[in-house]
């Protein structure tokens, strides 16, 4: 599991993480638009402990952070539980989960936020959460950097952002005593948390890596039924299930979505197909950007995940590199 940045690009383009040696897979990891420092979660098989990066179409500087790892389920593992409806745990702007403050997060500052909440359906006793953690408003250039409360902070990022851009990143998180740290650097920034899940010990939901695979791509009709066309604002099912070698019992899927051509600002959001639509983002973008971000969605009875655009039109490409199975998320 690697937060993979791509740090000031001349030209667009994108980065391809894969193992080492293996062919390379004809999807991406990181889209990032000219001079836009960007980072994505990653979560990879790795070949005696290696993976390759290639980047296409631009030079651009990589900084790549470990996060953690996987290894095969035993009785000590901690395993995945997806939340059918995920939910927003904090948002600065509104004073969600701030303890009543309604200010963005100062220069060199940092917050703790209370996790673990029976409401949101995440339990005292979970190791890490899965967030999608969004800097929005950013006065100046930086980045954000989410820990364990008590811990030591690390020297690593989750979320790199210009002045005035939205940028989000999938993040899992570890957790202690029910908190998390998130820290600023410099500036003033609103900062968003939607939770998706949570790693405990006992039974839960293992992961599964497959070779990445388009499941959507609006540019040339791939999963939309052959139309070309962008999407508007209403919401898209996906099949994301297909039978082919994928068990029954998926719970989520890992998915790597990137947007193009926008024609306003605007997010998306991802989930379970047939649900009832959260109130959380997956990416939020402007108009003319290409960018992307790492998703993990609930999905649905029939097999599908939905994306809502929420204003104008987009593009949308989405790669599928993994999936959980195990009990039904509660």
């Amino acid at each position: 599991m690697l937060n993979v940045t791509a740090v000031d690009p001349a030209v667009g383009g994108f980065l391809t993480v894969y193992p080492d040696g293996a062919s390379r897979p004809a999807t991406s990891n990181v889209d990032f638009s000219p001079n836009q420092t960007t980072a994505n979660l990653v979560m990879v098989p790795a070949t005696n402990g290696t993976v390759d990066i290639f980047s296409a179409h631009s030079s651009a500087d990589v900084v790549v952070d470990f996060e953690g790892y996987y290894e095969p389920a035993s009785g000590t593992s901690d395993t995945f539980t997806p939340l059918q409806m995920p939910d927003r745990i904090l948002d600065t702007r509104v004073a969600i989960g701030t303890q009543g403050v309604k200010a963005p997060l100062g220069p060199n500052s940092q917050l703790v936020l209370q996790v673990s909440s029976p409401s949101a359906g995440i339990p005292d006793d979970a190791a890490a959460v899965v967030l999608n953690l969004t800097a929005t408003g950013p006065t100046d250039a930086g980045f954000l950097t989410a820990y364990a409360t008590g811990s030591s902070r690390p020297g690593t990022s989750n979320v790199n952002f210009g002045a005035g851009q939205s940028v989000a990143n999938l993040t899992v998180v570890p957790v202690s005593r029910g908190q998390i740290t998130i820290w600023n650097k410099v500036g003033n920034t609103d900062v968003v948390a939607d939770v998706f899940g949570y790693y405990t010990a006992g039974t839960g939901s293992t992961f599964t890596t497959v070779n990445p695979k388009r499941v959507l791509n609006t540019l040339d009709g791939t999963g939309a039924n052959g139309v070309v066309a962008p999407v508007g604002e209403q919401p898209v099912g996906v099949q994301v299930v297909d039978g082919a070698g994928m068990p029954p019992n998926v719970t989520a899927v890992l998915l790597h979505v990137a947007v193009t051509n926008p024609t306003v600002d605007s997010f998306l959001t991802a989930y379970a197909d047939g649900a009832a639509q959260p109130n959380t983002s997956n990416l939020n973008f402007s108009p003319g950007q290409t960018i992307s971000n790492s998703a993990i969605v609930p999905v649905g009875s029939d097999g599908k995940i939905a994306f809502w655009n929420h204003h104008g039109t987009v593009d949308i490409v989405a790669d599928i590199s993994g999936y959980f199975t195990g009990p039904p998320s509660p």
